[in-house]
C-alpha cells in the first residue's frame, strides 16, 4: 500500500480504517460533533470506547488543544460508561517535537500517542519485517552444490528489457516506478539469468528508502516462478 495523504483528511481517513480493523470496532467510524466539537473518530466496541483524534500539524498548540479535548471527552465517557474501557488515541503523521513530547506525557493518563506508522504496526510491523525478510531465500537464489541461501551476495546489474517501450531498464530504474505506484510486472528469462537476483535487489532498494523516510510506503515482495517458462512474477 502506497501511503502518500494528499491532505489530512484523507490521512484522517486512513488512521480510522485501521482503527477499526485493529480494535474490532462496529458501525459509524467517521467524523462527528460532540458538545460543539468535531472529533475524528469515537469507536467503540463490546468492552471498549476509544476516542480518537488525528493530525499532520506539527505544532505544540494543536497538540495541547487536542490533548484537552481528548481528555475531557475521555472523562466524560468513562463517568457514562463505567462498564467499559475508555482511551484516548492521538496520531500523528510525524515524530512528535519535545514540545509536544512533554504536552503528551502530561496527558498520558488518558491519551495515548502514536504515529501513524507505529500505530499501522499493530496490523503489519514493518520494521520488523524489513529485518527478518532478507534472511530467507529470494526465489531461486541457492548454491547449486548445497542449496545454502547466503543473505550477503552481492547483485550483479544486468539489463532489463521493458518489453512495451523496447528500452533496456535497470533494478533502480523499475524500484523507482514501483515507488510511485503500485506495480504488476512479470520478469522473463533463462534459469540463472539473474530474475530473482534483481527482484532482491529492488527489494532492498525500497527497504532502503523506506528505512531512511524517503518513502511512506514499504515492500512487501512475494516470488512466484516456474520452471517451464522461466518466469518470475512479483508484487511489490
Amino acid at each position: 500500500m502506497k501511503f502518500n495523504f494528499s491532505d489530512n483528511y484523507e490521512f484522517e481517513s486512513f488512521v480510522r480504517k485501521i482503527a477499526t480493523e485493529c480494535w474490532g470496532t462496529k458501525g459509524y467510524s467517521g467524523p462527528i460533533t460532540i458538545d460543539g466539537k468535531e472529533r475524528d473518530g469515537v469507536l467503540e466496541n463490546d468492552h471498549m470506547i476509544y476516542c480518537l483524534e488525528v493530525t499532520v500539524s506539527k505544532t505544540a498548540k494543536h497538540t495541547l488543544e487536542a490533548c484537552k479535548k481528548l481528555d475531557e471527552h475521555v472523562r466524560r465517557l468513562r463517568g457514562l460508561h463505567p462498564e467499559k474501557g475508555v482511551t484516548g488515541w492521538y496520531v500523528t503523521r510525524f515524530e512528535p517535537t519535545g514540545e509536544q513530547g512533554a504536552i503528551l506525557q502530561s496527558y498520558r493518563t488518558t491519551v495515548n500517542h502514536r504515529t501513524y506508522e507505529a500505530f499501522y504496526a499493530n496490523m503489519v510491523d514493518a520494521k520488523e519485517y524489513l529485518i527478518e525478510r532478507p534472511k530467507k531465500p529470494f526465489g531461486s537464489i541457492r548454491h547449486p552444490k548445497d542449496g545454502s541461501f547466503d543473505k550477503e551476495l552481492k547483485y550483479t546489474p544486468t539489463k532489463i528489457l521493458d518489453l512495451k517501450t523496447g528500452d533496456y531498464t535497470h533494478t533502480g530504474s523499475i524500484a523507482k516506478r514501483f515507488a510511485k505506484r503500485a506495480t504488476r510486472a512479470l520478469i522473463v528469462g533463462e534459469f540463472g539469468a539473474g530474475k530473482s537476483m534483481a527482484l532482491r535487489d529492488i527489494f532492498q532498494r525500497l527497504s532502503k528508502d523506506y528505512r531512511s523516510g524517503n518513502d511512506s510506503q514499504f515492500p512487501g515482495i512475494s516470488i512466484c516462478g516456474t520452471t517451464s517458462s522461466n518466469m518470475t512474477q512479483t508484487n511489490v
